[in-house]
């Protein structure tokens, strides 16, 4: 499991990169970021708003990847996912590909398009109202410079579900 933090309006995952992640150009190959976004969102959902993804899980319906600048071999690498745009049974989330040690040196960046999916049935369901009041905690701390803790984001988002 990644470390996950909440940090301001988004969920920080950070990433352990392996070896065979990289180009022989020591660069992050395209297709580690699917990975890397794969990763923050199962540990964002299952660690930071624990949600129980054998009974809720979220299913791509598109990716879209922004590359800037290189991710070199030993760069220590964090996901930020922020969740947006919640409407009926989808919502967008957003992700940056960020320096651990200093968030301010983006990579990249990716949006996705995610459905809810009910694992029993098969079928998608409509966005929990506690993913709902998670993603509006983010959002109204989004102009805040200090992290957040598991205890005070859960115990707020308890109170208004």
């Amino acid at each position: 499991m990644s470390h996950v933090s909440i940090l301001q309006d988004a969920i920080k995952v950070d990433i352990q990169t392996r070896f065979v992640d990289f180009d022989m150009g020591q660069h992050l190959n395209n297709s580690s970021y699917l990975n890397y976004i794969e990763i923050a969102r199962a540990d964002g959902f299952a660690h930071a708003m624990k949600v129980d993804t054998t009974k809720i899980i979220g299913v791509a319906a598109n990716v879209s990847i922004n590359f800037m600048r290189p991710i070199r071999f030993g760069t220590p690498v964090s996901v930020l996912m922020r969740i947006k745009d919640v409407k009926g049974s989808s919502k967008q989330l957003y992700f940056e590909f960020v320096n651990t040690n200093d968030t301010s040196k983006v990579y990249a960046t990716a949006q996705m398009t995610q459905i809810m999916f009910d694992v029993a049935t098969q079928k998608p369901i409509p966005v929990t109202d506690y993913i709902r009041s998670y993603a509006n905690e983010l959002e109204k701390n989004k102009d805040s410079d200090s992290v957040m803790d598991y205890v005070s984001i859960q115990h707020r988002i308890t109170e208004t579900v």
